[in-house]
């Protein structure tokens, strides 16, 4: 009975422990809130729990996810919103990850908004990587919500163009 006991007193802390990053919905009221959002949720520390109750939040339920490779092979990946979470909890992302950045883009019209946004991870060898996210946004609820994203990596035959790394 202690033990039982023991165990519901200590189950909220257990598991508010593992969480280490929770929604923040009053950053869901604009656009650059929103994306910084999405970043603060899949930024982590190796062996960090992720919120992934926070990272549906930001996104429609419908939302895809499309990685463009640019190989005639297989040019690009699409993936919804919970194959990408089960996609991202492998080793690549548990070991640690943290995405920044680098400069942001916004056109946004009548409740719709599409952002192109210069990104910049460390990959766990410590190699950096320059990326383009592509966001569209729409405005409901008295919020934002990301209805899909697509990014590519910056290559030696594909550089990210200047327009895009300045205001």
């Amino acid at each position: 009975m202690k033990q039982l006991l023991l165990l519901i007193i200590s189950f909220p802390a257990i598991v508010l422990g593992q969480v280490v990053m929770s929604a923040q919905p009053e950053k869901l009221v604009s656009i650059n809130g929103t994306i910084d959002e999405m970043l603060r949720v899949i930024n982590g520390e190796a062996g960090k729990q992720r919120n992934w109750e926070a990272f549906k939040n930001i996104f429609l339920e419908s939302c895809s996810f499309t990685v463009y490779y640019g190989d005639p092979e297989m040019p690009f990946e699409t993936a919804s919103i919970d194959e990408m979470i089960e996609f991202m909890q492998d080793d690549y992302y548990n070991s640690g990850y943290k995405e920044e950045m680098l400069n942001r883009r916004i056109d946004e019209f009548n409740g719709i908004a599409h952002v192109f946004e210069v990104v910049q991870h460390t990959e766990p060898d410590g190699n950096q990587v320059k990326g383009l996210n592509s966001y569209h946004l729409v405005q409901g609820k008295d919020r934002w919500y990301i209805t899909n994203v697509i990014w590519t990596a910056e290559s030696k035959e594909a550089k990210i163009p200047a327009t895009f790394l300045k205001d």
